[in-house]
């Protein structure tokens, strides 16, 4: 068996070159190839169901060519907005392998513009920024048209849960925000962001004292 794989207009291309059986007995050799070409079409439809597309090639002497054609998964945007760099880069890596894909700056300002042209499913407020603070973003995003229905989760060291829910959060993260207790904010206030009226704390743990 042989494998290649690239990309090919943007989608994962695998090769799958399989030879003939190497057996002594021309039996058992064709019901080994036919066991091989047998559990590729079963693949082929398996692959179909789920985006992909699995050609195979006709069988002959030299074997069977397998393609396995992947299409990269559609991600859903988040905003987050914080001066700190190290928060914006630790935010990217929780995200990583999961269905979220970070979009971070340090200015409050670029947050309406950002998400004017990235329609983000969720946005992450930090509270201590340069020149708005995040409770100021927080109402601007909240009257704003483009903005109004997105779930706004606060994440901030400073133990204000109770006037982020009344500014019109949906979820409040202490600071040190952990992987679990951020993709399980994004997960829920993504699903729900038709029912605005709800607001929650999405602390795991006891906070540490504010630093």
């Amino acid at each position: 068996m042989q494998i290649a794989a690239g990309y090919v207009d943007d989608a994962l291309c695998l090769a799958v070159h399989v030879w003939p059986a190497a057996t002594t007995g021309e039996a058992n050799a064709a019901a080994e190839d036919a066991d091989v070409e047998d559990n590729l079409h079963m693949a082929q439809e398996l692959v179909g169901l789920m985006g992909g597309r699995l050609t195979l090639g006709e069988p002959d002497a030299d074997g069977l060519l397998a393609q396995l054609w992947l299409s990269p998964a559609e991600q859903t945007p988040v905003l987050a907005v914080d001066d700190n760099a190290d928060t914006l880069k630790l935010y990217e890596r929780y995200l990583s392998g999961s269905q979220y894909h970070l979009i971070g700056t340090p200015d409050p300002r670029q947050a309406l513009p950002l998400a004017r042209q990235f329609d983000p499913a969720a946005i992450l407020i930090d509270v201590m920024l340069p020149d708005m603070d995040g409770w100021e973003l927080l109402g601007r995003l909240r009257e704003n048209p483009l903005t109004a229905d997105v779930p706004l989760i606060v994440c901030t060291i400073l133990p204000q849960e109770q006037l982020a829910l009344a500014l019109g959060a949906a979820a409040f993260i202490r600071k040190p925000v952990t992987r679990e207790t951020l993709l399980a904010a994004l997960d829920r206030w993504t699903s729900e962001a038709s029912l605005p009226s709800e607001t929650s704390s999405a602390t795991d743990s006891p906070a540490p004292g504010p630093r």
